[in-house]
């Protein structure tokens, strides 16, 4: 089980264990509220599909919860989406992470938007 906090909503503060599926995200996206992984429970073998689905969500959960989404990428001007998104919309908006060449992460998820930057590989290499 994976552990992941509420941090926004009627359910703020709420522990919940999720099965090995980051599918599960879901429930909590389509709610609009904000919630953080115990990247900690997740299994070694899952990481990776976790962060993927934890990012989608977030995307999702923000745009329902009436927050931006804004990606930077270095060198290019931001992105930024809000509004009540089709499902080929939020398909563009993936793409365009996927697409991007770059690292991303989520820099910030706050109350009022989700921030995802990118950053070069080499930046990324020691």
């Amino acid at each position: 089980m994976v552990k992941v906090k509420i941090l926004s909503g009627p359910k703020k503060g709420q522990i919940n264990l999720i099965p090995l599926q980051p599918g599960d995200l879901s429930i909590i996206a389509n709610k609009g509220w904000r919630w953080k992984v115990d990247w900690q429970t997740v299994p070694e073998t899952d990481f990776f599909e976790w962060v993927k689905y934890d990012m989608v969500f977030k995307i999702i959960s923000c745009l329902k919860g009436g927050r931006e989404v804004i990606l930077q990428l270095p060198g290019e001007v931001d992105l930024k989406w809000s509004g009540n998104l089709s499902k080929v919309e939020i398909m563009e908006i993936e793409n365009s992470i996927t697409n991007s060449g770059y690292n991303v992460f989520v820099a910030e998820d706050s109350d009022y938007r989700l921030i995802i930057k990118g950053e070069d590989y080499e930046n990324n290499i020691q």
